[in-house]
């Protein structure tokens, strides 16, 4: 799936409709017949060979194919060889499509080789052959697809509409192309599974046959009743798959995986034992300066507040509430604190005792400071009505419930000492640091760099090592 993506994107860097460069280059337009299928280069699997080593761990070939196995991209891999052996020999294609296509791309990328180990592909060879394996799908269904002048001229009229100036010779060969690759999709996934079906596809691997069942079911219609998967039994072989004569081993499927998903995977997994065994927090502690500087900012934070609190009572302020959902209930609050000597006391305690919002447990029902617009609006004008040291005698109505809201007299605390305030200083730095992207993602190429990852695909490494200097 993901050399199919791009592929795809191939096209779309270039500005070229795929559907359109493949028109009238060589390829059928008679009906797909079947013959002998292209045998796949045999490929021996060694499932206790270690595919990757590492300071942290190694993984065998055979850990790296169980995971890949699980990954849902993994049958369309499958797929591609699948058809490869399917299609090739069987349907005609241009090669001056695919040629042209990559020595445009290396007349337009400095470093090609690198590119392409960047992208997936261990040579030139590679990207060629897969760019062919579409051609050579949409070959494969191109007799089932028809665009009349009439179409083309249909939405030529109905794009241009009563623009006179619009050409259409100009964009004839466009409109095409965007109609005929239409068509293509509405009939390219059902064909092929009719056709490896036809060839009698049988797949061993449970996770991959259910995996392509499910495909299957993506893409059926109403039209597409046929049974496009032949019965078979589980097998405990290396054979992975078994089409038109031709068998698909496990070392086959497993070396199709290894650029598609082997450095991900395996990447994945080891990031996983590298941070588990590695004390990320004492990587992020920060240093004495660093915590004395938060310490003099919160210091300077709390000045300033106080005196915007005290010097912008129109539109800045700081209060707390008590949220509960019955309205004579409120009242019965209200009743409370307008009862008592010491009111302020009482409402921390209520508000810790029965308001609904996270604040009254947290905080005594303190919500902070705020600007005025940022509450919700009902309960915004009733708090900046408020005179300083006074609550709500009725209670707020919004979409949240019931408030009884409290606006003290701003009082300038004294803030607690360094000392006093140093371990929250720092798990508050290192929570902050922790929510760095991009400093997480340095420090975690930095533990991949000392872990000593080393592929032993020699092509693995070196897109590894590509990947690493980016």
């Amino acid at each position: 799936m993901k050399k199919r993506n791009i592929i795809y994107q191939i096209f779309i860097l270039f500005g070229i409709c795929s559907i359109t460069l493949l028109t009238g280059c060589g390829i059928t337009d008679g009906q797909v017949t079947i013959g002998e299928s292209f045998p796949l280069e045999e490929a021996v699997f060694d499932g206790d060979a270690y595919f990757v080593t590492s300071n942290t761990r190694n993984m065998t070939n055979q850990e790296i194919f169980d995971f890949m196995v699980e990954t849902p991209s993994t049958i369309f891999s499958l797929l591609n060889l699948i058809d490869e052996v399917l299609l090739r020999g069987n349907v005609e294609i241009d090669d001056a499509n695919t040629i042209g296509l990559i020595e445009e791309l290396k007349s337009e990328i400095t470093d090609f080789e690198e590119w392409l180990l960047h992208i997936g592909f261990q040579s030139e060879a590679e990207l060629l052959r897969v760019l062919e394996l579409e051609e050579m799908r949409i070959a494969a269904v191109s007799h089932l697809v028809n665009v009349t002048d009439e179409a083309v001229q249909a939405m030529f009229d109905d794009w241009a509409g009563d623009d006179d100036t619009v050409d259409f010779e100009e964009y004839r060969e466009a409109i095409y192309g965007f109609l005929y690759s239409e068509a293509v999709e509405e009939v390219l996934f059902i064909e092929l599974a009719r056709l490896r079906y036809e060839a009698g596809l049988e797949i061993f691997n449970d996770q991959l046959k259910d995996a392509y069942e499910s495909y299957l079911a993506m893409i059926a219609t109403e039209e597409s009743e046929i049974n496009l998967l032949s019965a078979n039994e589980p097998s405990d072989s290396e054979v992975i798959a078994h089409i038109n004569g031709v068998d698909i081993t496990r070392g086959q499927l497993f070396n199709a995986l290894v650029f598609d998903l082997g450095m991900d995977i395996a990447l994945t997994r080891l990031e996983a034992d590298i941070v588990e065994d590695t004390d990320i927090e004492s990587l992020l502690e920060p240093t004495e300066e660093r915590l004395k500087e938060i310490y003099e900012n919160f210091v300077d934070s709390e000045k300033a507040v106080f005196e915007q609190l005290r010097d912008d009572i129109d539109a800045f302020g700081r209060g707390s509430h008590i949220l509960v959902s019955d309205f004579d209930f409120a009242l019965e609050l209200i009743e409370q604190l307008e009862d008592a000597d010491e009111f302020a006391a009482l409402f921390a305690e209520l508000a810790y005792t029965y308001s609904n919002c996270p604040s009254g447990e947290r905080s005594g029902g303190d919500l902070g400071a705020w600007n005025r617009g940022q509450m919700v609006e009902p309960f915004d004008e009733a708090f900046f009505e408020l005179e300083l040291g006074d609550f709500t005698s009725e209670p707020v109505e919004t979409d949240h419930g019931y408030h009884i809201i409290y606006r003290p007299v701003p009082v300038q605390e004294d803030v607690p000492e360094f000392e006093e305030l140093r371990d929250e200083l720092n798990a508050s730095e290192i929570s902050h640091q922790m929510q760095n992207q991009v400093l997480m993602t340095e420090i975690l190429m930095g533990l991949i760099e000392d872990a000593n990852i080393t592929f032993t695909n020699p092509y693995l490494q070196a897109r590894f090592r590509t990947f690493m200097d980016i």
